[in-house]
């Protein structure tokens, strides 16, 4: 399912193939037994990603809307996907007069690379985030300092902060 949400397969949508295969996907999360238009079946697909599969697409669509769109005034602020800092790639960045880097790691994912990510934001940002699940947070507590800001998705998609990240500005 989250294979729709990527450059390649809206296009091909947008041509008119893999119709059966978005309609199948729907009836595979239980979501409809009919034919609804594009943005019915999007809402549909990305509600059931929320909700069993929350892939990194999720949480980055989850920051943009919930964190750029609320907190930031979408006129000032420019957003950045996969942005490469030293030796790591940070996962958003949002630039609004300061800098925050939001590295997330969800459900599928380790903390293997976060204490080399983290050094290199560090170097670069203002603000640092991990943005992660529930179950994860005593493990991320023994990883990362007190400067770093906590972010959860909770399980109905809304996050959390836990903690507030700390201004790195003097580094």
């Amino acid at each position: 399912i989250s294979s729709f949400f990527t450059a390649p397969k809206l296009k091909m949508l947008g041509q008119g193939k893999n119709l059966n295969t978005l309609h199948k996907s729907l009836i595979e999360a239980q979501s409809i037994s009919k034919a609804v238009n594009y943005g019915d079946a999007f809402d549909i697909l990305y509600n059931h990603m929320v909700n069993a599969y929350r892939c990194e697409y999720v949480y980055k669509n989850e920051i943009a809307r919930q964190l750029l769109l609320k907190l930031h005034s979408f006129h000032e602020a420019t957003i950045f996907n996969e942005m490469e800092v030293a030796s790591s790639r940070a996962d958003v960045v949002i630039i609004n007069g300061t800098s925050s880097v939001y590295e997330i790691k969800t459900e599928f994912d380790s903390f293997d690379r976060l204490e080399t990510q983290l050094k290199s934001y560090k170097s670069v940002f203002d603000k640092i985030y991990v943005v992660t699940h529930k179950q994860s947070i005593t493990d991320l507590r023994k990883i990362i300092d007190k400067s770093v800001g906590i972010i959860i998705l909770n399980p109905s998609g809304v996050l959390e902060t836990l903690r507030q990240a700390k201004s790195n500005e003097s580094k």
